[in-house]
This record gives C-alpha cells, sequence and structure tokens, in this order.
C-alpha cells in the first residue's frame, strides 16, 4: 500500500473549513508572502518563523496562517473569522452563518 496521509480540519480566512495535509516529510521549503486581505486577515504562507512580542516561538502547525488584524479573534494571534461578524454588525446586518 501506499503512505498514509494525515489531513486535519482548519478554518479558513472566511471560516470555512478546509482539510490540511499536516505530513511533516511533505514540507518544503517555499518563500514566505504575505497577503493583506481587505476587511479581512493577513494571510502568511511558505517558511517562515512566527514569534510572539515576547520573542517566544509559536509554532503555527501549518504552512499556510491567517492572522487577526480586527483584534476581535479568540485564537489570537490568529484569525477566526470575527472581523465578519464585527463587520456585518456595525452596518446593522445579521452574520451569515
Amino acid at each position: 500500500m501506499g503512505t498514509r496521509r494525515v489531513l486535519t480540519p482548519h478554518h479558513d480566512a472566511r471560516g470555512g473549513v478546509l482539510m490540511a495535509d499536516r505530513d511533516p516529510d511533505r514540507r518544503r521549503p517555499a518563500p514566505a508572502t504575505v497577503v493583506v486581505v481587505q476587511d479581512g486577515p493577513i494571510i502568511i504562507r511558505g517558511d517562515y518563523d512566527l514569534c510572539a512580542q515576547t520573542g517566544e516561538p509559536i509554532d503555527p502547525q501549518r504552512r499556510t496562517i491567517a492572522l487577526c488584524r480586527c483584534g476581535r479573534s479568540l485564537l489570537k494571534p490568529f484569525c477566526d473569522g470575527s472581523h465578519v461578524w464585527a463587520k456585518n454588525t456595525v452596518e446593522g446586518q445579521q452574520p451569515s452563518a
């Protein structure tokens, strides 16, 4: 039989659930890219080091992450989609599920 791959769920920047391949043997060096999403998070892809303000390393456990910019995430420093709820509330709309 072939090699077994482990897929684990995680939330994407829009709050949806994606499956990520977390097999460390499949990691290949890739330059880090940073994308600032309008009214959304900062997306970082590739090889990078993530550290707390104190300098302590933070293990993101994946190659692509979304960092919170709105300050409302319960998973800081990672985005949990709270900006969508906050934006809809400010505009007087009900958040979409």
